[in-house]
């Protein structure tokens, strides 16, 4: 509640939260406002009709209500993108908390791995895993997952190393506490700030990721709508209807804005050294 409160209070976390919220929100409520067979379903009378009453976005190219789609479409977006950082964020603190907790070869080695996944571009590394799992909404959610572990991973372990050293860690361990009690009480919550928010920041990329992958058709097959599929889709009728591209382009655009200016304002709130620099 109290982290809630400095949120509210600081100016890109207010923008942020109200962003968010606005999308977020209708996107929830989206089977209460839309059917999904209506989303899916064609209805070539209604080919490329502009925004009306009845289809507040218009209608696409096989006559689909746009705004109904973009609703269903974020709930695709958002649990593709939520399904990845928690499969980045369980493999990479899993694997950074080993690695700065237990030194020795094996760590060491863990390591060089992780820091030659970050010299791959996120995409070519989400690109091949896709390539060796087939294409699909599971595929695409694990490939962005993997492709986000080396992230937490080494936030993970810079933070577990810095307070391996402290007091209180050594005198759990000189009074014979067990590594891993050491591990889930006085190393885990100790790093859940920064990771909380790196995992804010991680999903506003994950979205982009998973968007750009569905763009380029690795993601939910037709006619499953996804942001970024429906972008694809549309690309010829730029000219002719802009209307059906910039909906979700603009969609993908405010929600990764929305969760960038939380993961800041949380990064102000929950960095002591930010803190004292503002004071």
């Amino acid at each position: 509640m109290r982290i809630l409160k400095q949120l509210l209070r600081h100016k890109s976390g207010l923008i942020g939260s109200v962003i968010t919220l606005l999308i977020v929100l209708p996107i929830a409520l989206a089977p209460l406002i839309y059917s999904y067979d209506d989303v899916i379903n064609m209805n070539l009378a209604q080919v490329l009709r502009p925004p009306s009453l009845e289809h507040p976005l218009g209608t696409d190219e096989l006559g689909r209500d746009l705004m109904g789609r973009l609703l269903w479409g974020g709930r695709v977006s958002l649990v593709l993108s939520s399904v990845s950082v928690a499969i980045g964020l369980v493999a990479g603190v899993t694997i950074g908390v080993c690695a700065g907790y237990f030194d020795g070869p094996l760590s060491w080695l863990t390591m060089r791995c992780v820091d030659a996944m970050m010299t791959f571009p996120r995409m070519l590394v989400a690109l091949f895993v896709i390539t060796v799992m087939g294409q699909g909404e599971v595929s695409l959610a694990i490939a962005v997952g993997i492709s986000t572990i080396p992230i937490f991973a080494r936030l993970s372990r810079g933070s577990t190393l810095a307070l391996r050293g402290i007091a209180y860690v050594e005198a759990a361990g000189a009074i014979g506490a067990s590594h891993s009690r050491i591990l889930l009480r006085h190393i885990l919550p100790n790093i859940l700030s920064p990771l909380l928010v790196q995992a804010t920041l991680a999903f506003a990329s994950a979205v982009i990721l998973a968007a750009g992958l569905s763009f380029l058709g690795m993601g939910p097959a037709p006619p499953t709508p996804e942001w970024g599929a429906m972008t694809a889709e549309a690309r010829s009728y730029l000219v002719t209807a802009p209307h059906i591209v910039l909906a979700p382009a603009v969609a993908v655009l405010l929600l990764v804005l929305g969760f960038n200016l939380l993961g800041d304002a949380l990064r102000d709130i929950m960095d002591p050294r930010l803190t004292q620099e503002r004071h």
